[in-house]
């Protein structure tokens, strides 16, 4: 008699075939299963470092330095009469501010999951994040009462909000140190007639007071020493952090501390309010307007103290 083995070949075949598909469906859930849960946890360390609501409208705004150019002050390949007049920011300090909203904002497969189809409250979206530059100088000095209060309503229409650089330059970070609640500040005395730069510590929050005076160290070609803090406080209603520093590489460093490490950051400090001063060993003085080697970075200062 003979025996019809075509049939169960197939049959085989399909058994194996629809094995492997369970096996790749089960494979796909699990995977979205573990983004969502990544995401979960990654967006609750957000929360808890940033002190912004589970809603997708929540916002940070990242108030970046201005400058006003002033007529013929801008130069050229050929002499320039009039040229450019008007308001500029620090390339070197707006790419950070940019770089640093990117890492705020959702990675690739949260929107692959939320393309799929996933509800907003399994993934929710990423915060939005904007760079805003800080009011001009010349509109803040005309009327200072006037250009505070306009200032203060910016800041009220962030969740969070990031101020890039000191109060020379960004007037934000001007009305937040003069109102706020913040430890540090950055005039360290005065010498020959001018005001030196560096980092003073105010004594709130159970510090006392303290300098940093950024500083060459003797001998030619000794290394220059600058100071970048990064500074947590509860303001108006809503978390301002500090990233400012005693020269352009500085602010960056501190600005790309907190874009790097914010996790560790919300491991380390909770929902508390910190502060954190780091040293930065520069070769020269040319390179305050460089991007900083962040392998130089070292840690001088924190609060609360033994965190």
């Amino acid at each position: 008699m003979a025996i019809d083995r075509g049939g169960g070949r197939m049959e085989f075949v399909g058994d194996v075939l629809s094995n492997a598909a369970s096996a790749a469906v089960l494979a796909v859930v699990a995977s979205a299963l573990a983004l969502v849960a990544a995401w979960t946890s990654r967006r609750g360390r957000v929360w808890k470092l940033f002190r912004v609501g589970t809603s997708s409208k929540s916002s940070v705004e990242v108030f970046v330095p201005s400058f006003d150019i002033a007529p013929a002050s801008a130069a050229g390949t050929v002499p320039v009469q009039g040229g450019f007049v008007g308001t500029a920011v620090s390339e070197l300090e707006y790419r950070e501010a940019l770089g640093l909203a990117d890492a705020l904002h959702a990675n690739p497969a949260v929107r692959l999951l939320q393309a799929v189809g996933l509800p907003e409250r399994i993934v929710r979206r990423p915060l939005r994040c904007r760079v805003t530059a800080s009011m001009p100088a010349s509109k803040y000095a005309a009327n200072r009462q006037a250009a505070s209060d306009e200032i203060r309503n910016a800041v009220r229409r962030a969740d969070c909000v990031i101020l890039v650089g000191g109060p020379v330059y960004n007037s934000t970070t001007d009305v937040a140190l003069g109102q706020g609640p913040f430890a540090f500040g950055f005039h360290a005395g005065e010498q020959d007639g001018g005001l030196v730069r560096g980092v003073r510590i105010r004594p709130l929050h159970g510090n006392a007071e303290r300098t940093f005076r950024r500083r060459a160290e003797p001998g030619a070609g000794g290394t220059h020493l600058e100071y970048a803090v990064l500074e947590a406080v509860d303001w108006d209603g809503r978390r301002v952090f500090l990233c400012a520093g005693t020269c352009e590489a500085a602010t960056v460093a501190a600005v790309r501390k907190l874009g790097q490490d914010w996790r560790q950051l919300a491991k380390r400090f909770g929902t508390e309010g910190f502060g954190l001063v780091f040293e930065l060993a520069l070769d020269s003085e040319a390179m305050r307007h460089h991007g900083p080697d962040m392998g130089r970075l070292q840690q001088c200062y924190v609060y609360p103290p033994g965190r």
